[in-house]
Order: C-alpha cells, then structure tokens, then sequence
C-alpha cells in the first residue's frame, strides 16, 4: 500500500516534468512506405529514437528503434523490436496515448493509463499495439475519456504488418481518426520507448508534439526526393570559378597553337580568357580575318601564272 501510494505521489510531481520534456518533432512526408514489416522503406528517415529500449515487465517487447513518417492521409510508425517472441499476446506490448486537439480541457480529465496512469489531462485517444497469437501485428484504437471503450481494431495486413523473424513492425492510423480537421499538430506520449524500466518516473516515457504541417503544403519534397537531393554533385561558387578560369586557359592554349599555324598574330588569341564571349570573338576575327597564309598563296600563284607566262 505505502509502495503504491508512493508510486502515485511520484508521478503526480512528475506530471509537469513530463511536460516539460515534450518537444516538436517535424514529421517527415514520404509517400512510397509500404506496409510489409521492411526497413527498406526508412532508410532516408531518421528515427525519433536509436538504440532505446525498456524492460517494464515480463515478457516483454524491448523497442530498440522508433520511426515516424506521413503521408497525406496517415501517421505511419516503424518499430524495431527485441524480445518480440515473448509477448503476450492478449497485453499489449506498446502504447500511444495522442492528444489531437492539443487542448487539456477535452479528452481523459485526469490520466492516461500507460504501463500506469500518467497524470495528464487532454489526451483524447490510446493506441494500444500488440502481437498476435499467429505473430501477426495488430492495434486498437482507445477512447481514454470514456474508460478506455474500444473504438477500432485493425489488423489488415496492408496497414499493420509484423515480421517476426527481423523484429520489425509497421502500422499506419488515418490522420483523420488523431487529428483534429484544421489543426495541424498533435501531443503524442510513448511509453516502452524510455531510457529507464521504472514507470515511475518520466524517463520511462517520452513526448512529442508532432508537426504534422506537410500534410497541407502542394508539392511537398519526400524525404526520398530530399534525399536524392542532397546526394546530387553540387557545384559551388569557388568550383565554378576555377572550372571556368581552366577552360579559359584552355581555349587560350589552344587559340595560340591555331595562331601559331595559321601564321597569324598571338594578339588576337589572348582575348579567349574573357570567358563565354571571348572564344566566339576569336573565332569570329580568326573566321573574317587575313592570315597570312593567305598572302603566301597568293604569292605562290602570282609566282606561277608568271612562269606560264614565260614559257608560252
């Protein structure tokens, strides 16, 4: 009894610190995720927790990575998972508690049963993960103000998958179900994602304001296209400049050696280091220009029809 009420003493002073930890998290867009229990769709998606892992109570699922993503019409979560074979399948081994209108005043008056009750008021709906009796994922949809009365089950292999082998689960929840139309940010409490096993406290907890504003822009980059991007040769100011001045020496070079057998003077051949403009200049008075070549043709056949001349 004196344990419990300990418990409870804890965590209604911890309450505020449990709010004082949420920070905004700009959830990123991606619109090729495929729910199938692969990674192979996050790998330009940074998770929101690495390496993390609790042990509230046995058996347990200890989540080890946790992602998020979005598409316009879903909040898509990535979990990567020990112990995933020693879950019961009739407790859940996640839970979400979500606040979609970020409004204390409406939802759970008072606390949001976690591994606990967690002392914050406002959250309006649970999400509750588990795995099922054939290793086959699953979630339900919670209505915490109103003594956790179901509202949804969803288990369709296209919007929940688990593979147990890799310890990998997928899950998608319609934005429409956690987010209020026109808001365009929610509160999001995890719990199993933690840096402590003592559900006391609040490090065994973590909290998020989820920036859900993407959902609304036209023409929104995916994290794939942003990616792509950033992996894209960048040519920069500087590079620009000594990639120019080489092909200006360049084309001098090579404007003086024209001039050189052309028989025509150096002078002009210099003006090839103004770039863009200078080569188009050279060849223009090289194209239109006297060269001398010119005059010792000329030479040449005057020298030959007076030679015919004297002969005939």
């Amino acid at each position: 009894m004196r344990v419990t009420l300990l418990l409870i003493t804890i965590l209604f002073m911890s309450s505020n610190s449990l709010l004082a930890q949420v920070k905004t998290f700009t959830v990123p867009y991606s619109d090729s995720i495929v729910i199938d229990g692969s990674n192979a769709d996050w790998k330009n998606i940074k998770p929101v927790t690495k390496n993390y892992g609790i042990d509230i109570k046995a058996p347990s699922i200890n989540i080890k990575t946790l992602a998020i993503a979005t598409d316009k019409e879903n909040l898509i979560f990535y979990l990567s998972m020990q112990n995933q074979a020693s879950a019961r399948p009739t407790s859940s081994f996640f839970k979400i508690a979500i606040d979609t209108d970020n409004d204390k005043k409406t939802g759970a008056d008072s606390s949001v049963k976690m591994n606990i009750k967690v002392p914050i008021p406002g959250f309006d709906r649970a999400i509750a993960v588990y795995k099922g009796n054939t290793s086959k994922g699953f979630y339900r949809v919670l209505d915490p103000a109103d003594k956790y009365k179901k509202l949804k089950e969803e288990e369709d292999p296209k919007k929940v998958a688990m593979n147990s082998p890799s310890g990998i689960m997928e899950f998608s929840i319609p934005l429409k179900e956690i987010l209020k139309e026109g808001n365009e940010k929610i509160k999001i409490l995890f719990a199993e994602v933690g840096t402590t096993a003592n559900a006391a406290t609040k490090e065994s907890y973590m909290g998020l304001i989820l920036d859900l504003s993407v959902i609304n822009q036209e023409n929104a980059a995916t994290v794939d296209q942003q990616a792509e991007k950033a992996a894209s040769p960048k040519l920069n100011i500087s590079s620009a400049w000594i990639l120019l001045i080489g092909l200006s020496f360049s084309t001098l070079f090579l404007a003086l050696a024209v001039c050189k057998k052309a028989g025509v003077g150096t002078g002009s051949a210099y003006i090839c280091i103004i770039p863009f403009a200078g080569p188009f200049f050279f060849l223009w008075s090289l194209a239109f220009g006297k060269w001398s070549v010119h005059n010792q043709i000329a030479a040449l056949e005057q020298q030959s029809t007076s030679e015919e001349a004297e002969e005939e």
